[in-house]
């Protein structure tokens, strides 16, 4: 009876770590999915910036061309 005694104890603290154990790597793949989320969605933005500054270049260049047209059609 007293062998029983001691290795409850000690089988509810092995169920216990192994429940930690769980919810540690649970919540460890669910910041590793967030990161994974937050990267791509990064990487979406960085596109979108990129094309955004693509169009702003030509924006400028018409611009720039249509002030030159003005100019020249005021001069003439």
């Amino acid at each position: 009876m007293k062998i029983h005694l001691l290795t409850l104890p000690i089988l509810l603290t092995c169920l216990t770590g192994c429940g930690t154990i769980q919810r540690m790597n649970s919540l460890i793949n669910q910041s590793t999915d967030s990161i994974n989320t937050n990267s791509d969605i990064i990487e979406r933005s960085t596109r979108v910036i990129q094309q955004n500054a693509q169009s702003i270049d030509e924006s400028n260049r018409t611009i720039e061309e249509n002030k030159r047209r003005l100019e020249a059609a005021a001069a003439s």
